[in-house]
C-alpha cells in the first residue's frame, strides 16, 4: 500500500477551517482519509464553503472517502440551519 499526504493548505482558513488529508492506494482500491477542524468562532456559512470547494477539489470517481474531525456544530442552536 502507498500513502500520500494531500497538499489542501490553499483551502484552508486557520479562523475558520483546518484540514489534513491522507490518500491510500491499494491494488485493488483508492481511499482518502480528511480530517477537519472547524473554530468555534468560525463563520459557519464560509466553513461550509471551504468544505464543498474541497469536496470538488478531490473527487475522483470510485475512490472511497472517511471524513473525521471536530466540526464544533451546536445542534441545540437552530442558527446553522
Amino acid at each position: 500500500m502507498m500513502c500520500y499526504i494531500l497538499d489542501i493548505s490553499e483551502n484552508c482558513d486557520e479562523k475558520i477551517i483546518k484540514l489534513y488529508a491522507v490518500q491510500g492506494n491499494t491494488k485493488v482500491s483508492c481511499f482518502i482519509i480528511i480530517c477537519i477542524y472547524r473554530s468555534f468562532s468560525g463563520n459557519f456559512d464560509q466553513f461550509l464553503t471551504f468544505l464543498d470547494f474541497t469536496w470538488k477539489h478531490l473527487y475522483r470517481p470510485l475512490t472511497k472517502f472517511l471524513m473525521c474531525g471536530d466540526i464544533n456544530v451546536d445542534y441545540l442552536v437552530d442558527s446553522y440551519c
